[in-house]
């Protein structure tokens, strides 16, 4: 018979035994063909199979629905959909999270949807059972009192529970085999807590919740439970404190659900204050929670607190897992790297992913979007801080912090000695390779920028200067990484403090670069520049004298009209300078930017003479640093200027071409973008078939990058082709 119908023998087994009281329809159907039973037959047999159980039979102990559930669409498609993709073996789905994400409210409206569904009688299941665990009890619910309570649901009520717990367990047994349906085990403590309560049957849909992952059980599939989107939150607050309210001031609606860290619990308690006082406005509260201090005291409705959610998984965590946790708001960063966070926990970190991965597990850390990095949520990190307040000294947990800061500037300093343009050509420290110093600045940007920062807040101004000095040239080939305007702002700062005029004269030298050159003020470049000569003239100081003299040349060049004769009288001047302290860098610069000048006079060859003695002279050392070739780029561009200018368009597109290869051997963004507006320009003028893809790419590199001033150029080069 099995054969005949496709079917295990193990299924028609468990149907002639009765252990499946209701087969789905597919499986019946194969029956009916194997019997070749004729059409009424057939009928008669698929409606018995599809027969409703008798009431008295049917098991139903779901808890009341939550009435204003909003939101978790994609996860409550996914977990009702459990009815047409478990299969005949059934199912069993892990839900895990933080604290207060919402997981019960999940499961329970996701068992009533499926218990509502056409699809559940039909496909043969009958029973819905509920059991809270009780998972953050000390103790939590044992296996004996859940086995009662599950025998009671689906046992003959009168018959008496048997004495020990393996009798119950293989009772359980016995009737979860004959038996189907969903069996929802909430708020579980643990694997060993859940893995006697999995029915026997095959027939079984089972969901359960918990803080921890429970990666111990197999053959589960898991959903990860994360706060709610912002709109969501919006309208979970809405349906509890009414539409009307919300409308009435959305901006205060949004920073309360933000504030909430859009957490659901969260969310119920402030929405529930709010609902018990009409006459607030929704401002009011949100100005209350502002303060942070404070934040968890308020949201607290009866005996529903924020803060105990959080403090049973926190007590229930080993001593080093307290210690990071509590450590974390220590660094506020929107994602935590592994490698340097883990120095919170002492010089010794040989266990950290332990660590981490054990915060994870209990939900109170998120896997953050790439290996290796995690997030804290908000309303978790204000209790971290609270305990950290309350536990540690501030001298210790300084020390922590220091530790952190000192490891983010050392590997700055270590990642800017394979930028500098006059460096080794292998430096031999942290890094390998110059690539990977600049992947690493470009990955770990929000953790070193929080370091100087830090620095500067602690009165460490020389560290401050250490690493504005080491990201010299990251700056000027990476506009959008940091606000470098901030960051040489308190290089200003930590110069002044220490009494260094030099070291001033060069960090306004580089704010002025940020004002004139990334936010396009040429006159407050200008400014800076002039306070940096007068600085470096006092002192004697040429070097940093030459640069200001260079960037004026620079502010000069962008007036409109160009004052081209004061521009190549400045870069002269600071050429000259350059030579006299034999820095070579400062020399071909200012011959290309002499070029610029001589390209706006109408006089190309004198242009691309200069422009071939800069090249020769750049590569006489031969030195292969990654950031040298911005230099080589730098150069091709003028050359593709000057080419263009002459109407040497081909010269010019091969100079683009060539400028685009170099940029991309030193990781040079801007440098990239430069090179691909003017040879997007020049490949339209000949109508080159290149040009829709270089624009193309132009648009996806500048929207990326956020560079709003080239990606209006290309924009508007697009738009020309057609038209």
């Amino acid at each position: 018979m099995a054969a005949a119908a496709g079917l295990s023998v193990r299924t028609v087994r468990n149907l002639e035994l009765g252990q499946v009281s209701r087969p789905r329809r597919h499986t019946v159907e194969e029956l009916a063909q194997a019997l070749g039973l004729g059409d009424h037959d057939r009928g008669q047999l698929l409606r018995a199979a599809r027969a409703e159980p008798a009431a008295a039979d049917r098991v139903q102990c779901l808890p009341p629905d939550v009435r204003d559930f909003t939101g978790r669409r994609s996860e409550l498609d996914a977990l009702t959909a459990l009815v047409d993709t478990a299969g005949p073996a059934g199912a069993v789905l892990v839900v895990h999270g933080p604290p207060g994400v919402g997981k019960t409210s999940l499961l329970v409206r996701a068992a009533h949807r499926i218990a509502a569904d056409t699809e559940f009688p039909a496909a043969g299941y009958t029973d819905t059972c509920f059991v809270d665990l009780r998972g953050v009890d000390d103790p939590p619910l044992g296996v004996d009192e859940a086995l009662d309570q599950l025998l009671t649901a689906l046992g003959d009520p009168d018959t008496q529970l048997p004495a020990s717990t393996g009798a119950r367990l293989a009772r359980y047994r016995m009737i979860s085999a004959r038996r189907s349906g969903l069996l929802v085990l909430d708020n579980a403590a643990s694997e060993a807590q859940v893995r006697p309560l999995l029915p026997t049957g095959p027939n079984w849909l089972v969901l359960v919740s918990s803080r921890h992952a429970l990666t111990g059980l197999s053959g589960v599939r898991r959903m990860r439970l994360d706060v709610l989107a912002p709109d969501e939150a919006q309208d979970l607050l809405a349906d509890i404190v009414g539409p009307q309210r919300t409308a009435a001031d959305p901006a205060a609606a949004a920073r309360l659900a933000a504030l909430c860290g859009h957490l659901p619990l969260a969310l119920r308690v402030a929405g529930n204050r709010l609902a018990d006082r009409p006459q607030w406005p929704i401002g009011t509260f949100t100005a209350q929670l502002d303060d942070e201090q404070r934040r968890l005291d308020l949201l607290r409705a009866g005996d529903v607190q924020v803060r105990s959610a959080f403090a049973v998984s926190y007590a229930q965590l080993p001593e080093r897992g307290r210690r990071l946790l509590r450590r974390l708001p220590l660094l506020r960063w929107r994602q935590y790297p592994l490698e340097v966070a883990a120095l919170l926990l002492g010089p010794e970190t040989d266990d950290a992913v332990e660590v981490f991965e054990g915060l994870v597990d209990a939900g109170l850390l998120a896997p953050g979007t790439v290996p290796d990095r995690y997030v804290l949520h908000d309303l978790t990190a204000v209790f971290a801080a609270e305990r950290l307040a309350a536990e540690e000294e501030p001298a210790t947990a300084a020390q922590a912090r220091t530790r952190v800061v000192d490891r983010l500037l050392d590997t700055v300093d270590a990642a800017g000695a394979w930028l500098d343009m006059d460096g080794p050509a292998d430096p031999r420290n942290a890094f390998s390779t110059g690539v990977a110093a600049l992947a690493w600045l470009g990955a770990q940007r929000e953790q070193w920028w929080w370091a100087i920062r830090q620095a500067a807040a602690d009165g460490r101004h020389a560290r401050v200067l250490a690493a504005n000095r080491s990201l010299y040239w990251y700056s000027d080939r990476h506009f959008g990484a940091v606000p470098w305007a901030e960051v040489y702002a308190l290089g200003v700062a930590a110069a002044q403090a220490l009494g260094d005029p030099v070291a001033e004269a060069g960090q306004r030298n580089s704010l002025g670069w940020v004002m004139h050159v990334v936010f396009g003020r040429p006159d407050e470049g200008a400014t800076q520049f002039r306070r940096a000569i007068e600085l470096a003239r006092a002192h004697g100081d040429l070097h940093q004298e030459a640069w200001g003299l260079a960037h004026l040349g620079g502010v000069a060049m962008r007036r409109k009209p160009p004052d081209v004769a004061a521009a190549a009288e400045f870069f002269a001047t600071a050429r000259e300078l350059f030579t006299r302290v034999g820095y070579r860098v400062g020399r071909v610069v200012t011959t290309y930017f002499h070029a610029d000048t001589k390209i706006a006079e109408g006089d190309v060859e004198a242009a691309i003479s200069l422009l071939t003695v800069a090249a020769k002279e750049w590569q006489e050392d031969g030195l292969a640093l990654p950031t040298r070739n911005s230099i080589d780029g730098y150069i091709e561009v003028r050359l593709g200027n000057a080419y263009a200018h002459t109407g040497r368009l081909t010269d010019a597109i091969d100079a683009y071409d060539r400028a685009l290869r170099y940029f991309g051997y030193a990781g040079d963004l801007t440098g990239s973008g430069r090179a691909l507006v003017d040879l997007a320009t020049a490949l339209a003028q000949v109508g080159h078939p290149r040009t829709g893809e270089v624009i193309d790419l132009a648009i996806s590199t500048f929207e990326r990058h956020h560079d709003e001033a080239r990606l209006s150029k290309v924009l508007a080069l697009r738009d020309a082709r057609v038209t």
